[in-house]
This record gives C-alpha cells, sequence and structure tokens, in this order.
C-alpha cells in the first residue's frame, strides 16, 4: 500500500511538472507584447503609445555648502522614456544612467545652481537631469523627468 502511494505521487508530480507556469498561460498569443521580459524598474509601454517609466531607486546627495555638508538631499526619480527598447537600454545600462544623474545633481546641490536658499528647485533639477540623460544617451530618450519624492534633512 505504501508503494502504491509514493508511485501515485510521483505520476502527480511528473504531470504537474510538465505543465506550463499560469505566468505562460496568460501570455500565450499575445503577440509582441508577450515577448518583452519583465523588468521591476521599467513599466508602461504594454500597448503601442503607451507611456513608458524608468523608477530609479532613491538618489542621495549631500548638500555641501562653504560651511560644510548641511543637509542630507533624498530624491526619488522616474522617468519618462520615448519608448520600450530605449528603456530596456537604459536599463540594462543602470550604473551609466545613475552616474549622468549623480554627477549634474551633486555639482547643482553643492554649487547653489539648482536650490533657491537652502530649497532645491525642482524645475530647474528636473530640466538638468533631462538634459543630463539625453546627453548620455540620445537627444530624445528622455520625454519628462517626474519627481516622486524629495526629503531634505538637516545635518
Amino acid at each position: 500500500m505504501h508503494a502504491k502511494s509514493f508511485a501515485r505521487f510521483c505520476l502527480l508530480l511528473l504531470t504537474l511538472l510538465s505543465l506550463s507556469p499560469p505566468s505562460a498561460w496568460a501570455n500565450e498569443g499575445e503577440g509582441e507584447a508577450a515577448k518583452k521580459p519583465v523588468v521591476e524598474d521599467v513599466t508602461g509601454g504594454e500597448f503601442e503609445g503607451d507611456p513608458v517609466y524608468i523608477h530609479m531607486r532613491p538618489l542621495v546627495l549631500p548638500m555641501i555648502t562653504k560651511k560644510g555638508a548641511e543637509q542630507l538631499v533624498t530624491l526619488i526619480v522616474d522617468l519618462q522614456t520615448k519608448d520600450y527598447e530605449t528603456a530596456m537600454g537604459m536599463h540594462t545600462t543602470m550604473p551609466r544612467l545613475k552616474d549622468s544623474i549623480i554627477r549634474v545633481l551633486y555639482k547643482g546641490i553643492s554649487d547653489g545652481s539648482l536650490r533657491n536658499g537652502g530649497s532645491l528647485d525642482l524645475d530647474q533639477i528636473k530640466q538638468e537631469i533631462k538634459a543630463a540623460v539625453n546627453h548620455t544617451y540620445t537627444e530624445d530618450s528622455v520625454v519628462t523627468v517626474l519627481i516622486q519624492a524629495v526629503s531634505q534633512r538637516k545635518l
């Protein structure tokens, strides 16, 4: 009796393993959209004309003035790209993308060109990020920069 139960269990296990996963059932026959890899930090673009976004991890930078480090600035930024392929290209070169953003933010926050006194000039930050990324990649890679959160903490 014990051997029969084990044999049934093995047969059931083999049957279950031979089935395709439920995620494959959902994408079956959906054409081109089904072939796009799922990446956590890239969303949108499911249908033609849909906006595509890259969701950046929090960027943390010091605000350094003549008095030294005064604040710690945290920004969460999303980038709307022109298309899915552009977003995936940026995703695969994320260190390069972060470098272009951090360099322009670090300089501008420290020299004051991205500040209004002690607060950040968010409109100017958005313009500088867009210009920096479009310079690093291609001129029209980023459609818009969306600031999702800002935090400034005095040191």
